[in-house]
């Protein structure tokens, strides 16, 4: 299989709203999620793109509307959410979505080795970053929207105030814990060029890591 020299991640925080200025570096991407109101804005940017989504087991049943008219041929189901709860309901939310995703695209599970790294992380950007890096090894790894809840999403850019869920990450200390969660992913692949764009303002200088 041809080796993919340029990939991009792209999630659904205010640096999305940048995704034009490096959306000609890469063919094949990963949106993270299913984006909404995010599709309409962006989907010109991502026209004859290799896309794939990467997506909590527990969205269920979400209508092929919501896809946002971003149109992709493959999606990788994760469980940052079900994987806290019983096994019974985790079973139940993954068949939900599986059938329905399966009339639209191809559906693959993520390996069961990242389950001590969902365990640990428990936010499906930093996730898509690790299983990127390791599962295809470009050569550049563009992220763009991952701003560790430090401010609002894309879609809402026009309204400052954070939702609910995430004061509630930021009253925790996750702003800080999965910047370093996505810390340990640059050191851990330093053949591959980390370029990111993001509203967080205190991500160390490392030799694999460029801030655009």
């Amino acid at each position: 299989m041809r080796r993919i020299t340029d990939i991009a991640v792209l999630c659904s925080g205010k640096s999305l709203g940048r995704l034009p200025e490096i959306a000609d570096k890469f063919d094949t991407c990963f949106i993270v999620n299913l984006w909404q109101n995010e599709g309409p804005l962006l989907r010109q940017y991502l026209e004859n793109k290799d896309i794939t989504y990467m997506l909590n087991a527990d969205q269920r049943l979400w209508v092929k509307e919501k896809l946002g008219g971003i149109k992709a041929n493959k999606a990788v189901l994760s469980w940052t959410k079900s994987i806290q709860t019983d096994p019974t309901t985790a079973k139940r939310d993954v068949g939900s979505i599986v059938k329905f995703f399966r009339t639209v695209m191809k559906v693959s599970y993520l390996p069961e080795k990242y389950r001590e790294v969902v365990l640990q992380m428990r936010n499906s950007g930093v996730l898509c970053v690790r299983f990127v890096a390791e599962e295809l090894k470009p050569d550049t790894l563009w992220i763009v929207g991952l701003d560790f809840y430090c401010c609002d999403y894309f879609r809402k850019a026009g309204k400052p105030v954070l939702t609910e869920h995430q004061i509630n990450k930021v009253s925790h200390g996750w702003t800080e814990r999965l910047a370093g969660y996505f810390l340990d992913t640059v050191r851990k692949f330093p053949d591959i060029q980390f370029k990111m764009v993001t509203e967080y303002k205190k991500l160390p200088k490392l030799s694999n890591l460029e801030i655009l």
